[in-house]
């Protein structure tokens, strides 16, 4: 009966090294230097599924695993609060067609993680208490460190999250160098005993009135921070995101012109996003045979980006495919700004072939035909309505 691994499974290397692996299985090996669990060695590696699983098998064959280690037991974990900010940023992903695909508990721990490191308690940051062990310490850290480390994400796109993970990444290393050494680590719990004493010792009159920011002023403060993460998803083109915080700076102060100007200028690349956008839709739907809704998204696409001619040359094509003649000049127009447009582009050449012939003047379509071939040489369509047409 073959081996059976499960997701929690935990998995190290044998303590010799087996004799003649091929490279694969010599990767894989190298992998599991220290225990890991199967599901995150598998976000690790580069092979599909079953060739992963295969490769793994195989390395066991080899006597390359030690004992397999069964998964430890953890604590059910308690009820986290969610603060505002991070409520506010979960709720701004909705309008991220990235962010919005990631899973979102992954998301909802990336950010309070990250708001909880500002309290800079390393035990904190690596989930541990000040009591700690070593073990404690080292497990903790590998499964932090495995957790949001960038090679896990290699090949995914994770929008603003990308750096959030990294900074994660970051986090946990400098976290782990702070009390990997009992002595360092010792140190660091007297530090925070002794500031958990201070606060214990705090009379109650100045608990009772703690000092706080002036709400005008931590309003303007928190517009310019959102304003400035605009900018810096303006510059990394992620121009939804970037609209979201350049709105939500204008609203919390909407006397500084600055924050709508900013918003006015990305428009234009908004709207050219949303475009695109509309076009893939578009092009799913025609290869799917759904014209209508082809016709649809390509149309919203032009409303979106007049300029956008890609989208016109698919409304056309979407329009011959509905057969609906009463639109037949419609797609005519479409498709000579199109030709014009796009001097390469050989479809809108062809299309407008298709449109002449509903239109019954063939002179016309042939000339349209050749000049998608002078275009498009390997355009075989085209060829066969010449042929057609001449009655060759």
């Amino acid at each position: 009966m073959g081996i059976k691994f499960k997701p929690d499974s935990v998995l190290r290397a044998s303590v010799q090294i087996p004799a003649a692996l091929n490279q694969e299985e010599a990767y894989l090996w190298s992998r599991l230097g220290s225990p890991i669990q199967f599901k995150d060695l598998q976000s690790l590696c580069p092979w599909p599924e079953e060739k992963f699983l295969e490769i793994l098998k195989s390395l066991h064959n080899k006597s390359g695993l030690g004992q397999l280690e069964k998964p430890t037991a953890t604590a059910p974990s308690k009820s986290i609060s969610v603060s505002a900010e991070v409520r506010e940023l979960l709720q701004g992903d909705k309008f991220d067609p990235v962010a919005k695909e990631i899973d979102e508990k992954f998301r909802r721990e990336c950010l309070i993680r990250l708001e909880k490191s500002g309290n800079d308690n390393p035990f904190e940051n690596l989930d541990l208490s000040v009591s700690a062990s070593d073990e404690a310490v080292r497990r903790s850290y590998l499964e932090l460190s495995k957790r949001f480390h960038p090679d896990r994400f290699f090949r995914k796109n994770l929008g603003p999250y990308r750096k959030r993970v990294n900074q994660l990444f970051t986090i946990v290393q400098k976290s782990y160098e702070r009390i990997k050494n009992p002595h360092d680590r010792e140190a660091e719990a007297r530090k925070l005993r002794l500031k958990d004493r201070v606060e214990a010792t705090t009379p109650k009159a100045a608990k009772s009135k703690p000092r706080r920011m002036d709400p005008e002023i931590e309003r303007i403060g928190k517009a310019e921070m959102i304003y400035k993460q605009g900018l810096e998803a303006e510059a990394q083109s992620r121009f939804v995101e970037a609209a979201n915080h350049f709105q939500m700076a204008s609203q919390l102060n909407p006397e500084k012109n600055l924050y709508e100007k900013a918003l006015q200028k990305i428009r234009p690349e908004l709207e050219r996003y949303k475009a695109s956008e509309f076009i893939k839709s578009a092009k799913k739907a025609l290869e799917l045979g759904l014209a209508d809704d082809a016709l649809l998204a390509s149309e919203q696409a032009m409303k979106m980006d007049p300029q956008n001619f890609e989208a016109a040359v698919l409304a056309a094509k979407s329009i011959l495919k509905c057969g609906m003649k009463e639109r037949i000049q419609d797609a005519f127009e479409m498709l000579r700004r199109a030709k014009v447009n796009l001097p390469k582009n050989a479809e809108a050449c062809f299309l407008l072939g298709q449109v002449y012939q509903v239109k019954r003047e063939e002179d016309k379509a042939i000339l349209e035909y050749e000049e998608a071939l002078r275009r498009d040489p390997q355009m075989s369509l085209a060829k066969n309505y010449l042929i057609k047409l001449r009655g060759e």
